[in-house]
Parts: C-alpha cells; sequence; structure tokens
C-alpha cells in the first residue's frame, strides 16, 4: 500500500530491524537525480543458493508520485496466481533451487470441480507461494523490477562483484533500459550529473575489463 500513499517518499524496510534513518536518506536522496524515478534500490549479489532478490524487500524506497498502477491490485492478483499455480513447479519463490513435494496438492483439474480453487489447509506446501518467506520479494522481482525498468529505476551500485553472473545481468538490464546507475565512492553515493554519473561508470567497467584480462 505504500506505493500509492499520499505522500513524496515511503522506506521499506522489515519490522524486525531497528530504523535507521541514514539507510533510508542514502535512497531518499537520489531522487534528486531523476525527477521521474519511482522506485531507488542497492545493487544485490548472489546468495550461496543461487537466488538474488534484485529489489531487496526490506531496503529500498518509493516515489509514489511517479507509480502508475494499483499496487494493491497488482498483489492480490499475483497472490491469486500463486495458489491457482500451487500443485505445479512454477518460478514463484525460492522453489526452483529449493525444490519441494508438491504431492500432497490436487491438479487443477481436480480443483476445479469442488467449490474452493485454492489447495486447502492439508495441502499447503511450506516456503511455496504466498504467504510463505520470500513472497514479497518474487512480486517485486517478477512484476516491479520489470515494470520500472524504463529508466524509472536507480541504482545504488555498492557491492559490485566481476565474477557475479546473475549480478552482471542485472547491471547490464539496467544500463540497457536507461536506468541510472550510481556509484559508490569512499562508502558514499556519488551524486552527481546523470551524465558524469554513466561516464564514471563506464571509465570503471573499461578497467574492470582490461583487468580481468591482465591488461593495463
Amino acid at each position: 500500500m505504500s506505493f500509492n500513499l499520499p505522500c513524496e517518499y515511503t522506506y521499506l524496510q522489515d519490522t524486525d530491524r531497528p530504523f535507521q534513518a541514514q539507510r533510508a536518506e542514502r535512497l531518499i536522496k537520489l531522487f534528486e537525480l531523476r525527477p521521474n524515478a519511482a522506485i531507488s534500490r542497492p545493487l544485490q549479489f548472489t546468495s550461496k543458493n543461487g537466488e538474488m532478490a534484485l529489489i531487496l524487500g526490506n531496503d529500498f524506497a518509493v516515489r509514489p508520485a511517479a507509480v502508475d498502477f494499483d499496487c494493491s491490485r497488482s498483489i492480490l492478483g499475483y497472490i491469486t496466481l500463486n495458489i491457482l499455480h500451487e500443485d505445479r513447479l512454477t518460478n514463484f519463490c525460492h522453489e526452483p533451487v529449493a525444490g519441494r513435494d508438491d504431492a500432497k496438492v490436487e491438479p487443477l483439474s481436480k480443483r476445479s470441480q469442488r467449490g474452493h480453487f485454492g489447495p486447502l489447509p492439508h495441502e499447503r506446501v511450506g516456503h511455496k507461494c504466498y504467504p510463505y518467506y520470500p513472497f514479497d520479494e518474487q512480486w517485486l522481482k517478477e512484476v516491479v523490477y520489470y515494470h520500472f525498468s524504463n529508466g524509472r529505476m536507480i541504482t545504488l551500485m555498492q557491492g559490485v562483484r566481476p565474477d557475479d553472473v546473475t549480478q552482471g545481468f542485472d547491471i547490464a538490464h539496467q544500463r540497457k533500459h536507461g536506468n541510472l546507475l550510481v556509484p559508490v565512492v569512499n562508502g558514499k553515493p556519488h551524486q552527481t550529473s546523470p551524465e558524469a554519473i554513466t561516464r564514471t561508470l563506464g571509465q570503471r567497467s573499461r578497467r574492470q575489463s582490461l583487468s580481468r584480462l591482465g591488461t593495463n
């Protein structure tokens, strides 16, 4: 709901983590660099189990005035989609790498014959779909990330890992679609003009490529 609140900015984090104003400020200030941006987030990295959040559910900021869809309706539809597909393997949550036992869930062909399409309580599979972890980040990954990857996303480039293939795809996708990548210099966002940021990142990327090739 915070995506559509009548306020200038919102910052989202988990309720079990103490609030730190500086974490919110570092992302909110990035909106000054791009007036039409809707979301700002720190760059993420691939975990040991092969998953990557793209937008970390407990650390990102939103400018509601730039959000052009009803997020409550969107996530409700995503919940419904998850429930209706709970009897089969899908891309939802961390299923592709975690694996699961779905033998106890009636297939949709049988569920359509009863009044309740969704799985019954005894059929629910742990860590699968809503409301299991990390359902929120999967919605952010599959819906929000692509919706705003048209020049309206700002990424704080902390923790760049040249050997992280998934992270590399994320960065390449952002560059291709004109989103703003903000480098971190001496532990702080390098807040300057978008043109200078692009130039700085291009030079840094070239240096890293030459370094991997063993060339000065």
